[in-house]
């Protein structure tokens, strides 16, 4: 199993947590908005396991508001992590399930993705393009 996320004391946390269920994690920390650390992440994966079984697309973040009081820096870092990141990790994977004839990718979305709830218009255009890639 390999743990990815920016924070390496919280994935630390979690491997210790689960390390009498799971002996053999690799804790990769990595900020999926960096495409140079997603393409390190599964290097680093391959490298340790020599496969890619299932790929769980699980990291995202919300800001609220009014989409004219919307930072523009914060908009691109949502529709990066929410959207980019899954499209570029299972982009990086792919090959080598295909390679296996063998694997699993979970893109876990947001049921906003079809609504469209007050204030939250860019996260659901984040999580109704996540809907529509997979």
């Amino acid at each position: 199993m390999v743990l990815a996320a920016r924070r390496e004391d919280r994935l630390e946390d979690i491997r210790r947590e689960i390390e009498l269920y799971a002996p053999d994690v690799l804790v990769v920390p990595t900020d999926l908005a960096e495409d140079d650390q997603v393409v390190r992440l599964v290097q680093s994966t391959l490298a340790h396991f020599g496969r890619v079984d299932v790929l769980v697309n699980n990291a995202g973040i919300t800001h609220n508001g009014y989409l004219h009081k919307q930072d523009p820096a914060t908009l691109r870092q949502m529709v990066t992590l929410n959207l980019t990141a899954v499209v570029r990790l299972s982009q990086e994977v792919l090959p080598r399930m295909l390679y296996q004839r063998s694997g699993y990718i979970v893109n876990v979305g947001s049921a906003v993705a079809g609504l469209a709830p007050p204030m939250f218009s860019s996260y659901t255009a984040t999580k109704s393009g996540l809907s529509g890639f997979f």
